[in-house]
């Protein structure tokens, strides 16, 4: 609701002062201490906020064209249903598709300073690109003597970084639902 009309009497709002938002239910009633739906609704409302500014991004790949606000929200979903390793590989996928796209931005931008091909298949190949080419030399400078390029894009420099994170996550995230998957099993068969 917009703050102007907080004090407003409900049969006096128009459609425009307010948005309903349907949320899925949470997992059991525990949750509902454990997180507000204010939480929810601040993350959606940043999950709009981020989509608009990228809403003039031509991105190459169709995902990101097509199923990113969708995608931020499904993990947004997952988080407070406490589905943590779908959560993570959610957002594992939308940062491999951002990943694939940073390499040739920068090289558009760099304009012919960095010459390294950027035909990149992977996250790992990615990350390995944005370290050897772009980061850890940018980091090297200690944001002196940086190029024009170089110091509009200064604030992507651990951008490597953060991206192998990720990538540790989901891996760790992956092996571990297995994991809860097997002993589940073994706890089974010890009760029968």
């Amino acid at each position: 609701m917009n703050r102007d009309k907080f004090n407003t009497p409900p049969e006096e709002l128009s459609d425009n002062d307010y948005r309903i938002d349907v949320i899925s239910p949470l997992s059991n009633l525990e949750s509902i201490g454990k997180y507000t739906f204010f939480e929810i609704f601040y993350y959606k409302e940043k999950i709009s906020e981020l989509t608009a500014k990228f809403s003039d991004v031509e991105f190459k790949s169709s995902f990101l064209r097509n199923q990113l606000k969708l995608q931020l929200e499904s993990c947004i979903d997952s988080y407070f249903l406490e589905q943590y390793p779908d959560a993570i590989a959610k957002i594992s996928q939308i940062i491999e598709e951002i990943s694939l796209e940073i390499p040739d931005q920068i090289k558009q931008i760099a304009a012919g300073e960095i010459k390294e091909k950027t035909s990149l298949k992977t996250l790992d190949d990615s990350i390995k690109w944005l370290r050897s080419y772009f980061c850890e030399p940018l980091r090297g400078k200690r944001n002196k003597s940086l190029s024009e390029y170089e110091q509009q894009l200064k604030e992507l420099q651990t951008c490597d970084k953060l991206m192998d994170l990720v990538r540790v996550h989901r891996n760790i995230s992956g092996s571990m639902s297995g994991l809860q998957g097997r002993l589940k099993q073994v706890r089974m068969q010890v009760l029968t």
